[in-house]
């Protein structure tokens, strides 16, 4: 089965914010075997296939070595619903204190690619929809 996300980041592109993409995976048996993030405006196109590795371009990708205490990087989004926004709030801050920073950049799919690329540490949010999770 397809997978697909037209556009990741709706309200991002919506305010002219570079910070969305088109995100399209395949699905054998409910397991992803391949994903293609497209960020057009940052001029990336992530690609992964099972076994095969995962890629920015021609670009091999590895995530980061795991951070010391204090020191991660870590990425977040808050979905549309009061009540899920709120658990997210108290989550992060709880976890504010014990990481270096936190970002939020808008799109599930760039910022788990970021994850892959080694940009971020970790990324955290609740609710994500598989469409927003499937390809990054």
């Amino acid at each position: 089965r397809w997978v697909i996300d037209p556009v990741d980041g709706t309200v991002n592109y919506l305010y002219g914010l570079p910070s969305w993409c088109v995100s399209i995976a395949a699905q054998r048996d409910g397991e992803t075997i391949v994903g293609v993030v497209d960020a057009p405006v940052r001029g990336e196109v992530y690609h992964a296939v099972r076994g095969g590795g995962a890629w920015l371009g021609e670009r091999a990708l590895r995530v980061r070595p795991p951070a010391e205490e204090g020191r991660a990087l870590v990425g977040t989004g808050f979905g549309y619903l009061a009540e899920r926004r709120a658990h997210q709030a108290e989550v992060i801050a709880g976890l504010i204190t014990s990481v270096r920073d936190i970002r939020r950049g808008g799109s599930a799919a760039i910022d788990l690619c970021d994850v892959a690329a080694g940009r971020l540490d970790a990324y955290y949010e609740r609710g994500l929809n598989p469409w927003d999770y499937a390809a990054g």
